[in-house]
């Protein structure tokens, strides 16, 4: 290296040319997954990877996809317990996703084989208000956004951010000066870190949480601070794009609203606020998309929640437990009986 200091430091262009071959390769590499799988412990796109690494290499039948309502809110070895199920479930929750990134992980599973005879017949979907609004802040588009889409839907920003992600991805990786995150960023660069909750091979994707243990508590707060406005359009329309992209790979589809334990998600909802919510179940009822119910008493107790949007472990047992009795009743085919 010294060598090399002193040979560049008569040549200014050929300095010029190093530093820019330096860039270059940490673009390349950011343009891997081997990148966010490598760094899942340090970034919320990791951990995202994480989960679609493992569903990419495992054959999964049953997917349970939303946020973090899901992600902490399901378990599937619950569901499968529950049911003596031979199929295999997976939770794809990702903390602060909307439907626009669901849209392009399904489309890459779809190029990937991962959907149909081989893989992912049946998708249940957690939907809460969240859901359906334009916040990247976690910088998931770049990654996971269906590229042709972005350029379709005009949102130049984030196609041209998916092609140069050393600049789109700045935001994040300045997230580093934290001695916090930096000491993470160091471990995980010389051995394998598994991401927050453990890696996903340990509960087929779900991960319990406790209070005061969420990734990112600002991403929390700001799921309950948008819960009355309607939905952005675009991100709407991504979801229904989702819909139909399942529905022509024959892959049949639910709708679950995870729970909360001081209010209502607007789908359920008789507040003004909530009649652009109500128009999506009404959609979805004309489509014959079938709806859960996991507590019709609407009994919710606080020693259930790690917070009020976040069921805890105890929490996710009973509503995993109520969810596989859904399951059943919507896809009866599931259940071992039909397969022996």
């Amino acid at each position: 290296m010294f060598r090399l200091q002193k040979y560049l430091r008569g040549r200014p262009g050929w300095g010029i040319v190093f530093s820019l071959l330096v860039l270059l390769t940490a673009e390349l590499w950011l343009h891997t997954d081997d990148f966010l799988y490598k760094y899942r412990s340090v970034f919320a796109a990791g951990r995202a990877m994480d989960k679609i690494a493992y569903i990419e290499s495992n054959p999964m039948d049953i997917i349970v996809a939303g946020n973090s309502r899901v992600d902490n809110g399901f378990s599937p070895k619950v569901i499968i317990d529950e049911l003596s199920l031979k199929k295999n479930v997976f939770n794809l929750g990702i903390p602060g996703a909307n439907a626009r990134i669901l849209y392009g992980l399904f489309s890459r599973f779809i190029e990937n084989d991962v959907v149909g005879k081989q893989g992912i017949k049946h998708v249940v979907f957690g939907l809460d208000e969240s859901f359906f609004q334009e916040d990247d802040s976690l910088g998931y588009a770049i990654f996971f956004a269906n590229r042709k889409s972005l350029f379709d839907n005009h949102e130049f920003k984030d196609y041209f951010g998916s092609i140069c992600r050393l600049w789109s991805y700045s935001s994040n990786l300045k997230q580093l000066r934290e001695p916090a995150k930096l000491e993470r960023f160091v471990q995980a660069s010389m051995t394998q870190v598994e991401a927050w909750g453990g890696a996903a091979s340990e509960g087929l994707g779900f991960r319990a949480a406790k209070k005061g243990e969420f990734q990112n508590l600002a991403q929390v707060m700001q799921q309950d601070v948008g819960s009355k406005k309607p939905p952005d359009p675009l991100t709407l329309n991504y979801f229904w794009q989702l819909i139909k992209l399942l529905q022509n790979n024959d892959v049949k589809i639910s709708i679950v609203f995870p729970p909360l334990l001081g209010r209502d998600v607007m789908f359920l909802s008789d507040e003004i606020a909530a009649q652009p919510y109500l128009n999506i179940l009404h959609e979805l009822k004309i489509l014959n998309i079938p709806i859960m119910t996991l507590d019709e008493a609407g009994i919710k107790k606080p020693e259930e929640f790690a917070n009020p949007g976040h069921l805890n472990r105890r929490g996710a047992r009973k509503y995993s437990i109520l969810m596989a009795q859904e399951m059943l009743r919507i896809w009866p085919e599931i259940s071992v009986s039909h397969d022996i």
